[in-house]
């Protein structure tokens, strides 16, 4: 279970970027959470938040532990300057910035 609160589904933007502020070890992150299920994959655009050793905080989703996921990064900009850490593949099909 993780160290920081869970906020209400559906406030994973603000909630993301309030976690980043009041913890300042976390990064916020905007890209999709990609889930597998089966077959099926299904990419939900999304924001969360990684500590500097790459763990990923989500503090809107508690996704079944059977559930495949990636979270991949967007690759623009951020709004802080930093830059994202590596994403782990490409965007997903028919989304282009």
């Amino acid at each position: 279970m993780s160290a920081y609160p869970k906020m209400p589904p559906g406030t994973c933007y603000p909630s993301s970027r309030v976690l980043a502020v009041m913890y300042p070890e976390l990064t916020y992150v905007e890209g999709w959470l990609e889930i597998t299920v089966g077959a099926a994959v299904s990419k939900v655009a999304h924001a969360w938040c990684e500590t500097a050793e790459g763990e990923i905080v989500d503090s809107t989703y508690t996704l079944r532990d059977d559930l495949e996921r990636r979270y991949l990064p967007a690759r623009r900009p951020r709004l802080d300057g930093r830059a994202y850490p590596e994403n782990p593949g490409p965007l997903p099909e028919g989304v282009a910035w």
